[in-house]
This record gives structure tokens, C-alpha cells and sequence, in this order.
């Protein structure tokens, strides 16, 4: 049982020291002390964002057959994804699918596109079927700015 703790704990140690060297991965927010880690995914402007970590929830899981949780509704976790603790292997593999998925969103512009109005239309989400709405009992500028962008949803692609 030590052998595998100290096993998780090496793995937790290499996630917290190589997630934030990814483009697109912001703050780790919670999990530090635990087999998992809960981080936030950032939109171009460097803002955690829902709709860009449900696009990357999906797509890790449909085509690289990676599954991590999407945390974004929790209190706290906006634009968050949780990812569990596995073997050096699947760590290696979760750390490399991300990269991937993060320069494959932002090269397709599958992340977001610029509509003719000069807006951002976030598209990440379009098809993910996963619910990206936020409320909270707090005022924060983040679910400020969430409201604000409720607002401005059509057709269930959020406008910015």
C-alpha cells in the first residue's frame, strides 16, 4: 500500500509540475493533496472558461479515449477539469493528448472563431452535449462575466 501511494504521489507531482507548461491550462485549484488534481481550462484572452473545458472534456474523451471530469458547474471550478491520478503510462498519455487537443482546437479554430461583427463565437462546446451553464450564489468577476455571456447565448453557442 505505500509502494502505491508513493506511486500516486510521484504522479501527482509530475502533473503539478507539467500542467502549467501547457498552453491553455491555467491555475490547479484543488487535489494537491489528493489522487486527483482539478485545473482550469483557459480561453485565448487567458480567462478560465467553461465552454473551452467542456470542448476539451469532449473531445479527450470521444477521440483520444481519455476520460477526465468536467467540474465547470461546481462552485469554485469554473472552466475546471479533474483528472485522477494514474500509472507513469496513462499520466503520459492524459499529459500528451492534452497538448495535442489544446494545439489541435486552437489551429482548427474549433476553440473560437471571429464573426463578422468583430465578436468571438465560441464553438468548442457546439457539439459536446455537455452543459456549460454556470451560476453562482457569489458575486465574482468570473460569474459576472458568466451572466453576461447567458445573455448573449443563441442557439446554444455562447457569444462573446
Amino acid at each position: 500500500m505505500r509502494q502505491n501511494r508513493a506511486k500516486i504521489k510521484a504522479q501527482r507531482d509530475r502533473l503539478l509540475e507539467e500542467l502549467p507548461n501547457i498552453s491553455g491550462v491555467g491555475r490547479v485549484r484543488s487535489g494537491t493533496d489528493s489522487n486527483f488534481l482539478l485545473f482550469e481550462m483557459l480561453n485565448p484572452q487567458g480567462q478560465p472558461d467553461n465552454a473551452v473545458a467542456a470542448a476539451v472534456y469532449d473531445k479527450l474523451a470521444k477521440a483520444k479515449g481519455v476520460v477526465v471530469r468536467f467540474g465547470g458547474k461546481e462552485t469554485g471550478c469554473f472552466g475546471c477539469l479533474r483528472v485522477t491520478m494514474g500509472t507513469k503510462n496513462e499520466n503520459t498519455r492524459f499529459l500528451d493528448y492534452l497538448r495535442r487537443t489544446l494545439v489541435e482546437m486552437r489551429k482548427d479554430g474549433r476553440e473560437r472563431e471571429r464573426v463578422e461583427n468583430g465578436e468571438w463565437i465560441d464553438v468548442g462546446a457546439r457539439d459536446s452535449g455537455v452543459d456549460v451553464s454556470y451560476s453562482s450564489p457569489s458575486s465574482s468577476s468570473i460569474d459576472q462575466a458568466t451572466e453576461g455571456k447567458k445573455d448573449k447565448e443563441a442557439n446554444g453557442v455562447l457569444v462573446y
